[in-house]
């Protein structure tokens, strides 16, 4: 009986660890859906605009990686690593303290609701977003289920004493960076310590590979590019004052039918 306390009483990084990777596997599926649908109607705009005749960004070169499985997927690493990685291990340390509460599994979802909803309005505060909020709930929810089923209740001297020795250096780590953070502290760390040996070099290229795709998921009318823009009624076409008022906002028109970010109407 000893023994078996002893075993149960062990173990909580690997169970906390097993909890935040299974939030961020949720993350990753969502986000390899969002990347991929927002390649593809990428796609649908850049290539009506090149049968317009524009040159686009990103150009024809890259219309086969937009059609491609591996760059959503990579894409989607960035919302995972990110976003992924903090939900799962705030709410599997909310999963773990609930039950370690011993707290029934109603009174720990209703315990952790609130925290959700600040999630939630944090995501959709500049407009909702569906898959968003759904990246959010699936990287939450299922990081707060694992950990709550695969804690002990109960033993919690034993247990902090091990949550301690596994945070602490992650907050020495933490500290340690905050007192060196500044606005250029992400490009000191490329120019001077990732571009000085291959592997950096290698995160480095990876970086601007694949940031494009997840970081066009999210950028509103005004932060993108280039518009496609489409007219419709009008008899004798656009007025050549508006369409080179629209022209110089970027948005350039593409033949009847062709996919839009803005279709004009008299």
């Amino acid at each position: 009986m000893e023994q078996e306390k002893k075993t149960q009483q062990r173990g909580f990084a690997p169970r906390f660890l097993a909890a935040v990777a299974a939030g961020m596997a949720a993350c990753q599926v969502v986000a390899f859906a969002w990347v991929r649908a927002s390649n593809l109607a990428l796609l649908r705009r850049m290539e009506a605009l090149s049968d317009a005749g524009y040159l686009t960004v990103p150009g024809p070169s890259v219309f086969p990686r937009l059609k491609g499985l591996s760059t959503p997927f990579f894409g989607g690493l960035f919302y995972t690593l990110s976003a992924g990685a903090g939900l799962g291990f705030l709410f599997a340390l909310a999963g773990w303290a609930c039950k370690k509460a011993r707290l029934s599994f109603r009174a720990s979802t209703l315990a952790a609701a609130p925290m959700l909803a600040l999630v939630l309005a944090v995501v959709d505060s500049r407009g909702f977003s569906v898959p968003g909020t759904i990246m959010a709930l699936a990287s939450a929810g299922v990081s707060f289920l694992v950990a709550y089923r695969l804690a002990r209740p109960g033993a919690w001297r034993a247990t902090a004493r091990q949550a301690g020795l596994f945070f602490l250096p992650l907050a020495v780590l933490a500290g340690a960076w905050g007192l060196h953070f500044s606005q250029t502290l992400f490009l000191n760390l490329r120019d001077g310590l990732l571009l000085s040996h291959p592997a950096g070099r290698a995160v480095n290229e990876f970086y601007y590979d694949y940031t494009m795709f997840p970081a066009e998921t999210f950028k509103s009318f005004q932060q993108k590019l280039l518009h496609p823009t489409r007219a419709e009624g009008f008899g004798e076409g656009v007025p050549a004052a508006l369409a080179n008022g629209l022209a110089f906002r970027d948005c350039l028109p593409v033949g009847e039918g062709a996919p839009a970010d803005l279709v004009l109407s008299p």
